[in-house]
């Protein structure tokens, strides 16, 4: 039994050297710019950030970057200085941290950085910022120094997501994740924010001093036991426990599903709209779950949306505002005059709003596409605006909500009182509820502009609100729950729990909440229960494979990725990208996770941290199935040969010949492989020596899949609707099972039960002694293709692009 648990800090096992040499020597200012531009990469695929090089292995380099540069799976490119692109292949986040590291390969020669000694530093000192603000490919450079290091957080950094450093270098969007380097050019610290000093009213920066990150990662020099690699390896299925009788426990991915990773939502009556970062917008039937339409011609992500009886706005990091006619799908009209992305939009009647990093907030007319009126006055980024009759509300980072006269124009008030940004501004009736960095929801009176009450609880700050009548619904950054507090007493009614990362959004319509997080769920809430009605995100396409190991599964699909669950909760814990066709197989040994393709390639990915390991080339035609054992991976083909593989080293060690046909499944029983093919025959293989040491015939056609418990070996033909019981030594035939077994495309086997899965989309429990019928489980819409077992449960993938656990019903 394999065994295997995901340790619960952030799963980068990267060995790291502090270089810090005796003597220190002060870099001039172009050895700074030189250092600098060779470490310091871009970062697109959510808008635009930076990164810095801190580790190669090899051809795999390692990028330390903010976690809102990287906030979601996604297709990302780094930059490097050279100007080549390369793809993102593995993204880990830091939990409590703005920090993310991913990585990428390169068999060019990339500088990493040289850390120093973030405790060491004191206030004054100098210090350089290096990132790529906007769009631009030219790196920025900018001096400055030292204002404060806050010492509470480095020794609890995740007080305050890990920034505990302020300094005076004056950065712009898309430095986030950049380097903060001393006067040697060592890397003292990873930038990732622009604040306003309220003393000075200039705008400062903050970053994550690096021995906070380096303390993040299990196995840095900075960690008191850098040597602890004991797993919990006592996990062990019951095996005991008999299977009487299956339940349906949860389908992954429940509705709706089928979209890209969304960051912005709007409810209106019963629509859904999310605003993705494949550049679309998406709208979903709230009842249903059914994708309804889909819009195009944004060229960046959508930021924003929102939505007015048959017109949907969105914002996007292409600094456009667009309208669209829900009806039609068409694409009404295009505002340009923004200059930086768009964080925020609003409509009402034939008036649009929008709200900008450019820190303006422009009204046009939906009519005749005019640019009526452009409001400044703040001193930092819009990251909220809301309508209101003839006013327009606005929170910005410089810890203010302005009141607008949309007529005139005129500034009616500036409300004063939160401590941080304004993450979020919303209105119920004549209150104004702002949510903020500062850790607290804020609701005014809107004509007065007086402060009504403030509702306080949260740990970190508010990111996203929601109203619906009396009450509030809020997000708070670095958090997977939702809260729900009275809006009257400010009291906190409700926490809902089942997202798996942060959540990027919330939107509220009558008695829904509408959810979206970094987990690439989407989730709907009711309201007044606090129940989920529905929730979670899978593969966009068939599953094809299904393995268990300990409380996770891990799934392939003919999406191209290999995702793993949690087996408890239905939640996505890691999705691996790489394969350029169809994932036909997966299995796993310990830390790995080994899955075969259609585009000929055996890939293996390293389970805590998400790298991928190595590709094995060999087969010349798809890989139908992959197995693995102590140090070898086993591989069967369409090219009709099983090939034996050295798993630490990469090295083919065996190729087996004698199949007349394709290899459609593979097994391995202690020292001997099984193979079956479509040539109608069953083969036993010695697992050292490669010889073959028994044929067994008997089906009249295709053996689609094998698998082995103790002494028996269990085939099946889907052709003939048979499954074949097989003993494993001598190689006799004890049993056939036919007539209830249908078009069997799948089988496991685990405590003399045989579990099928059928094209006719049903699951059937059967009785490995007797050969009886004991139970078959419906509630798939599509042909059974995986199955997989473990303790009291059954985990079946489909064509219907789901995941079911059925649990054991006592």
């Amino acid at each position: 039994m394999f065994s295997y648990r995901l340790p619960a800090a952030a799963a980068l096992m990267i060995t790291l050297a502090m270089v810090q040499p005796q003597l220190v020597i002060a870099q001039d200012i172009d050895e700074i710019n030189k250092i600098a531009r060779s470490i310091t990469v871009k970062i697109t695929g959510y808008g635009n950030g930076s990164g810095v090089i801190f580790q190669r292995q090899g051809n795999l380099y390692s990028v330390v970057t903010n976690h809102h540069v990287v906030p979601i799976e996604n297709d990302y490119e780094i930059r490097t200085y050279d100007g080549q692109q390369h793809p993102v292949i593995s993204r880990e986040e830091l939990p409590g941290l703005d920090l993310a590291i991913v990585q990428f390969e390169s068999s060019q020669n990339y500088k990493k950085a040289d850390l120093g000694d973030s405790n060491k530093m004191n206030a004054l000192q100098r210090v350089y910022v290096a990132g790529f603000p906007g769009s631009q490919t030219d790196i920025d450079i900018i001096s400055g120094e030292i204002r404060s290091i806050k010492q509470e957080i480095v020794q609890n950094p995740q007080q305050d997501q890990g920034y505990a450093l302020t300094y005076t270098n004056q950065t712009l969007p898309g430095s986030s994740g950049g380097a903060v380097l001393d006067k040697e050019g060592r890397l003292i610290a990873i930038n990732g924010q622009g604040t306003r000093d309220i003393q000075t009213g200039r705008d400062i920066s903050r970053g994550i001093p690096i021995n906070v990150f380096l303390a993040a990662i299990p196995g840095s020099p900075l960690l008191i036991d850098d040597n602890d690699e004991n797993q919990d390896n006592n996990d062990e299925p019951d095996d005991d426990d008999d299977f009487a009788n299956y339940l349906l426990a949860y389908t992954m991915p429940k509705k709706p599903s089928n979209y890209g990773s969304i960051s912005s939502l709007a409810l209106e009556e019963e629509r859904i709209v999310g605003g993705s970062s494949d550049n679309t917008l998406k709208v979903w039937n709230l009842e249903t779950g059914e994708l309804e339409r889909s819009f195009t011609g944004h060229s960046n992500s959508i930021l924003s949306v929102a939505i007015r009886y048959d017109r949907i706005v969105s914002g996007s990091s292409d600094n456009t505002v667009k309208v669209w006619n829900l009806k039609t799908g068409e694409l009404e009209r295009t505002f340009t005059g923004h200059s930086a992305p768009i964080l925020s939009v609003a409509i009402k009647d034939d008036k649009v709003v929008s709200g900008s990093e450019d820190k303006t907030i422009k009204v046009w007319n939906r009519e005749t596409g005019e640019l009526e009126r452009s409001f400044a006055g703040h001193y930092s980024p819009i990251l909220s605006v809301v309508l209101k009759d003839d006013k327009v509300i606005s929170g910005s980072r410089d810890t203010t909500i302005k009141i607008w006269n949309l007529e005139t124009g005129e500034l009616e008030r500036t409300l004063t009182g939160h401590s941080a940004a304004i993450l979020s501004v919303t209105i119920e009736d004549d209150k104004i509820v702002s949510g903020s960095e500062d850790n607290t929801i804020k609701t005014w009176d809107l004509e007065t502009g007086e402060l009504k009450n403030t509702f306080t609880g949260d740990t970190n700050s508010v990111s996203n609100l929601a109203v619906s009548e009396d009450r509030v619904v809020s997000v708070v950054n670095g958090d997977k729950t939702i809260k729900v507090w009275n809006l009257e007493t400010g009291k906190l009614e409700r926490t809902l729990n089942g997202h798996s990362a942060d959540i990027l959004s919330v939107a509220v319509r009558d008695d829904k909440i509408v959810s979206v997080s970094q987990d690439n769920a989407l989730k709907v809430w009711n309201l007044k229960t606090g129940e989920l009605e529905k929730g979670g995100i899978g593969h966009s396409d068939t599953v094809t494979s299904l393995t268990i190991n300990d409380d996770d599964i891990v799934s392939g699909s003919l999406d191209k990725t290999v995702k793993v669950w949690n087996l408890k909760t239905g939640e996505v814990k890691r999705t691996f990208t790489g394969h350029s066709a169809a994932i036909l197989s997966v299995a796993t040994r310990d830390d790995k996770i080994v899955s075969s393709s259609a585009d000929q390639t055996i890939k293996v990915w390293n389970l805590k941290t998400g790298a991928l390991d190595r590709t094995f080339t060999g087969h010349s035609a798809s890989i139908l199935s992959v197995g693995i054992r102590d140090d070898k991976i086993v591989s069967g083909s369409s090219d009709k040969t099983i090939k034996v593989w050295d798993l630490e080293t990469g090295e083919l060690e065996r190729t087996l010949t004698g199949h007349t046909d394709a290899v459609n499944s593979i097994a391995i029983s202690d020292d001997r492989i099984v193979s079956s093919s479509a040539d109608k025959t069953v083969k036993v293989w010695d697992l050292e020596t490669g010889e073959l040491e028994r044929t067994l015939t008997g089906h009249t056609d295709s053996v689609d899949s094998i698998t082995v418990s103790e002494e028996k070996i269990v085939s099946v033909s889907s052709a003939e609707n048979a499954i074949k019981v097989w003993n494993l030594k001598t190689g006799t035939l004890e049993r056939t099972i036919t007539g209830d077994v249908d078009s069997v495309n799948s089988i496991a086997v685990s405590d003399n039960r045989i579990v099928s899965g059928t094209k006719d989309a049903s699951i059937k429990v059967w009785n490995l002694k007797t050969g009886k019928l004991e139970q078959t489980l419906t509630g798939h819409t599509g042909s059974i293709l995986s199955i997989a077992v473990s303790g009291e449960r059954i985990v079946s993938g489909s064509l219907d692009k789901t995941i079911r656990i059925w649990e054991r019903d006592d």
